[in-house]
């Protein structure tokens, strides 16, 4: 069984994030999204387009698009290209096309042999995200 349907996933995934985020940058000139939420700069949900909203929430946002919905969470240094397996069965299940990507038992097998070979890992310890080890 090839890891290829799962990266394929979390290129698509992060894809979705950084469209998000620049979309974002696009309206209100802003990188550091959670600051200025909690500055009261910008709305806690709202559009970014006519067919794109989001809603912030904790340390992350979701973003809903026309035919698929994504859900992340902020990482360090105003990083967005963090995943983990919860996140990445959410996707699926809001995408239109899940037959892209993974099964749910294919997609933790091949999650969990990703992290075994090192091709992505946490950024420290006690983060619930992963990344690719040579986006760092």
């Amino acid at each position: 069984m090839s890891n290829q349907r799962t990266l394929n996933l979390i290129k698509d995934y992060q894809s979705d994030v950084k469209l998000f985020m620049k979309l974002f940058y696009e309206k209100y000139f802003r990188k550091d999204v959670l600051r200025a939420w909690h500055e009261g700069v910008i709305p806690q949900e709202g559009k970014l387009t006519d067919s794109v909203e989001y809603e912030l929430h904790g340390i992350g946002c979701c973003v809903f698009f026309p035919e698929r919905e994504v859900n992340f969470d902020f990482g360090p240094d105003l990083r967005t290209d963090g995943f983990d397996l919860w996140r990445l069965q959410q996707y699926i299940k809001r995408n239109p096309n899940p037959e892209r990507y993974p099964s749910p038992d294919e997609l933790e097998t091949s999650f969990k042999r990703l992290v075994e070979s090192g091709e992505i890992k946490k950024i420290y310890e006690n983060s619930n995200l992963y990344f690719f080890s040579n986006a760092d």
